[in-house]
Order: C-alpha cells, then structure tokens, then sequence
C-alpha cells in the first residue's frame, strides 16, 4: 500500500487529480483491456467524468482513462475481432475480403461518431456548467 496519491492529469478538462490507490484491484470488465488491471475507478474533481486508472502487467505502464470512451469500443469489439479474422481468412477471395473491409470500416466509421458525440456531449454539459456559474 502507498501512503502518497498519485497525481494524473484528466484527459477531459486537463485538471491534476489526488489518486490515493490502496492495494485492493477490481475487476476490469473491458474486454478490449486484457493485459490492464484496473486499480481505481473514480470522478474528475472538475467535470465530474467517471475516469479507471489501469495498470500494464505487461509493459509497467498506468493510464487513466475515460471510461465512457472505452464503453463506446466495447459494443463492438467482439464483432471487429471476428471481422478481423475472417478479413485474414478471406484473401483469396476478392469479393469476400472486399465486403467485409467494408463492414470493418462501416463499424469503426460508427464508433468514430459515438466518440465524436461523447466528446461534444461533454463540451455542452461543460459549457453549461461554466456559464450556470458564471451567471451567479
């Protein structure tokens, strides 16, 4: 246990955040992370976005990272995978391959524009916030 926080700036607002992280590891239900432990899940101090403090067994790298991008990956990461081996299955087959680089690139389009969303969903609610208490 490490009785100094850590300091890690958000990736939302690029505030610093106190992270006291105690030796308890949760579970890391992100099926795209298998290599990360997830050793904290909580708020930003400033925009109040749910942030995961994950840990390379690996490499021995930690990210924090927003957890509503990593949601938006989630819902189609099964499918990509199993595209992805077809995609490598199917080169001899022109039309085949074709169609499903095709399907590959319709589903990373659509994760593309659930981000873009979440990211202009965060600016409005930041905004709003900033112009509530400016207000005041």
């Amino acid at each position: 246990m490490n009785i100094f926080p850590k300091i890690k700036k958000c990736p939302c607002c690029n505030t610093f955040n106190l992270i006291h992280v105690n030796g308890v590891v949760y579970k890391n239900l992100f099926i795209s992370l298998p290599n990360w432990i997830l050793k904290k899940t909580f708020n930003c101090r400033k925009c109040f976005v749910e942030l995961g403090l994950f840990y390379n067994t690996q490499h021995e790298i930690e990210k924090l990272i927003w957890l509503d991008f990593l949601r938006c990956e989630e819902v189609f990461y099964k499918k990509l995978i199993k595209l992805h081996e077809t995609k490598e299955k199917k080169q001899d087959n022109e039309k085949k391959y074709y169609r499903t680089l095709d399907e590959i690139r319709k589903i990373n389009n659509q994760i593309h524009l659930s981000k873009v969303k979440l990211g202009v969903k965060f600016r409005l609610e930041h905004r709003g916030m900033w112009l509530k208490h400016s207000l005041n």
